[in-house]
């Protein structure tokens, strides 16, 4: 049965050491925790690359096993793409199960240009599902 519980970071966690991160990390795997969500700029930047190094060793395992969320802000596309390559490269070059555009305003969700340039990630299969 699927644990829908997911294991969620924030600024702090992005505070933590490594050993302590993989050990909150195992911890959830060993309590079929197996969805992870974070935020590209969470922690001042820290708290995603931690969250993916203490992933790691189950990212290598079997990376459909492990979901892996992220969330950007819609500062521009050309931003939303460097933080999609730049999760990518963390995540050694697999896709982004969800990529969350956090925070964005009605021009935004008018803007079709916009909406078009996100779905080519997504074609792509950089990203898997994508969410406003």
């Amino acid at each position: 049965m699927e644990n829908k519980l997911i294991f969620g970071t924030g600024s702090r966690f992005g505070r933590l050491t490594l050993k302590k991160a993989e050990s909150l990390v195992d911890f959830a795997f060993k309590n079929n925790i197996k969805r992870f969500d974070t935020g590209y700029n969470y922690g001042n930047f820290k708290s995603q690359p931690l969250l993916i190094k203490a992933l790691s060793k189950y990212l290598k395992k079997d990376r459909e096993e492990v979901n892996f969320s992220t969330k950007v802000s819609p500062q521009s596309f050309d931003y939303i793409k460097n933080c999609v390559q730049e999760t990518k490269k963390q995540l050694s070059d697999t896709f982004i199960d969800n990529l969350y555009i956090w925070g964005p305003n009605e021009s935004h969700l008018e803007d079709k240009n916009f909406l078009k340039k996100l779905s080519v990630l997504k074609k792509q299969k950089i990203i898997k599902k994508l969410s406003i």
